[in-house]
């Protein structure tokens, strides 16, 4: 995840420090990239931020006009691996994420579904339109088991 806001954050000015604290879990390639790209890498725990400058846990500052916060994402609920729903199994979010057709929702358990954070739309705005394809989903799969039990009937 460091990697990937350092190379979107770095468009946005060439002063860019990417704090980590702690240690990065970058490849070698990853940390020649961001090099390349001139964003510095800082490993130091952070204490705190004032609006003017962050303080490291050492006592030392480091003035900059901004931040940028990405925190961690965890799944709260005991759920989807009560259902047996599937997780991603690579990336940054590997073991976060449920795994999910993109188009529907569904998950790897029939008649579960997912929307929003648990599927990594974090974005309220795409968090909303996942619930409403997953919505849409789940109306079409009751309406077709519906007809198929009507079939069946007559």
């Amino acid at each position: 995840m460091a990697y990937h806001r350092g190379v979107l954050l770095r468009q946005w000015t060439p002063h860019l420090v990417l704090l980590t604290h702690g240690a990065a879990h970058l490849s070698a390639q990853q940390r020649d990239d961001l090099e390349h790209l001139g964003v510095r890498i800082d490993e130091r725990p952070v204490a705190q931020w004032d609006g003017q400058a962050i303080t490291f846990e050492d006592g030392t500052r480091l003035k900059r006009d901004a931040l940028f916060v990405t925190p961690g994402q965890a799944q709260r609920s005991r759920l989807p691996e009560q259902l047996g729903c599937a997780r991603i199994d690579r990336g940054p979010l590997a073991d976060v994420l449920l795994k999910v057709t993109p188009e529907t929702g569904r998950t790897s358990v029939p008649g579960v579904y997912a929307a929003g954070d648990m599927i990594g739309e974090q974005q309220v705005v795409l968090a909303a339109a996942s619930g409403a394809r997953s919505a849409a989903a789940i109306n079409a799969d009751l309406c077709f088991e519906d007809a198929s039990k009507r079939t069946l009937q007559t």
